[in-house]
């Protein structure tokens, strides 16, 4: 390229990126590999002699990568999942048998806990979670789609009426799940605070409680999705009440995620869908 600006243009290098790195190697050899004046460059003798053994380290490190990229195409080794309790028992469960039969290289750690989960303090190579992505540094994934609806029981309602305005909601029952940060402040209600009978964190508990006619709930529809289509619960307030919400693959930031991992989303989505 006639110039060592040139050169350092030629792969994306600034003028004092390229003049440093050739500065750098000379350091590091001890001696001189490149004549520099104001008009013309040249090698010396030794770096004639070291280019082309530069150019074979160079070919052999691409090919290492190349080879690295390949095995890095098949999911092997153990992967770390994380989800919360409800959809791994819905969800997550009913994934891993397949995926493991199609990667028989894989072994599956499940971590089943309504916690967040810190993926890099925990070595976590993929979390499954439910709405707004908080730690920056992560990797997000949107697979699917999750509906939160309001639900009590034929029976409650024949009992203590139909809720025709969220404002109805003060004078009946409420059974909480405070797993979701939103907990007893429901998110259609503008900040107020629901009381009922029972707090637990465990939406299956809830669940059961509402089917039981104990009280109004505010739940997942994949948790109470057979129980609408059966009539054990009815779902109130439906245009006001219900909030969609996305469902994320959540992965470690890009150096660390796995092939595994990647499949194991796929995997994922695909049951959502």
């Amino acid at each position: 390229m006639g110039s060592l600006a040139g050169a350092g243009r030629k792969i994306g290098l600034s003028p004092p990126s390229a003049t440093r790195l050739l500065n750098d190697l000379e350091d590091w050899l001890g001696q001189p590999l490149v004549r520099r004046s104001t008009r013309h460059l040249s090698l010396t003798e030794l770096g004639a002699r070291y280019l082309p053994r530069c150019i074979e380290i160079v070919e052999n490190t691409e090919a290492l990568k190349s080879d690295a990229a390949r095995c890095s195409e098949r999911p092997t080794g153990r992967l770390r999942v994380t989800a919360a309790g409800i959809y791994a028992r819905r969800v997550v469960s009913a994934v891993i048998p397949d995926f493991l039969a199609q990667h028989p290289s894989v072994w599956v750690q499940l971590d089943a806990t309504n916690r967040i989960v810190d993926l890099m303090a925990a070595k976590m190579d993929l979390a499954i979670r439910v709405g707004k992505l908080e730690d920056s540094r992560l990797v997000a994934r949107r697979i699917g789609d999750t509906r939160t609806v309001l639900v009590a029981s034929p029976a409650f309602v024949s009992r203590r009426g139909q809720p025709k305005h969220p404002g109805d909601l003060s004078d009946l029952p409420c059974l909480v799940d405070t797993v979701p940060h939103y907990g007893a402040r429901w998110p259609f209600l503008d900040g107020k605070i629901v009381k009922g009978p029972a707090m637990i964190n465990d939406g299956e508990i809830i669940r059961d409680l509402a089917v039981a006619g104990m009280g109004v709930a505010y739940l997942p529809d994949l948790l109470v999705r057979d129980d609408l289509r059966d009539d054990r619960l009815i779902e109130l307030l439906p245009e006001i009440a219900a909030r969609t919400s996305g469902i994320y693959a959540v992965f470690p930031p890009h150096d660390y995620i796995s092939a595994a991992a990647r499949a194991f989303a796929d995997a994922t989505e695909a049951a959502f869908a």
